[in-house]
């Protein structure tokens, strides 16, 4: 591939994404963050651009090896990480216990969402089932 060929040579040559500002959360409040502060920019490195795409192959050729349980969380509106990609990723996996939740109406940044409350809740009953049915205390992991 291209980006991973050119990516020494240009590492710091910089694209732009092709996702727009607002549909990395519903959140004004994070988003006005973002321009005022300009510490988050929709651009990226070809070296990143590279390490992105070989890192997702690696993943989803090693999927199989996924055998821990895991829960995955993702945006209804992300253009970010692809929806179906993940879900393809997902079914991959060995694992006996997972679970994939679905945020409506989410974009990428879950965690500054609206609806944030969804994630982390989720994230804790994930937890305090794993703990329950493993009967050990929380620092006994």
């Amino acid at each position: 591939m291209a980006t991973h060929l050119l990516k020494h040579a240009m590492e710091e040559f910089v694209i732009g994404g092709p996702i727009s500002i607002h549909k990395l959360s519903k959140s004004k409040i994070y988003l006005r963050q973002i321009l005022q502060t300009r510490k988050s920019v929709p651009l990226i490195s070809l070296g990143f651009a590279s390490s992105v795409i070989t890192t997702q192959e690696k993943c989803m050729a090693n999927a199989r090896r996924v055998t821990y349980p895991y829960l995955l969380i993702i945006g209804e509106k992300d253009e970010i990480v692809n929806n179906k990609v993940t879900r393809a990723w997902f079914s991959k996996t060995s694992s006996k216990e997972k679970q994939i939740k679905l945020m409506v109406g989410a974009y990428h940044e879950l965690a500054k969402e609206p609806n944030n409350h969804v994630m982390f809740e989720s994230c804790l009953k994930f937890m305090a089932d794993r703990i329950i049915a493993s009967n050990k205390t929380f620092g006994d992991f």
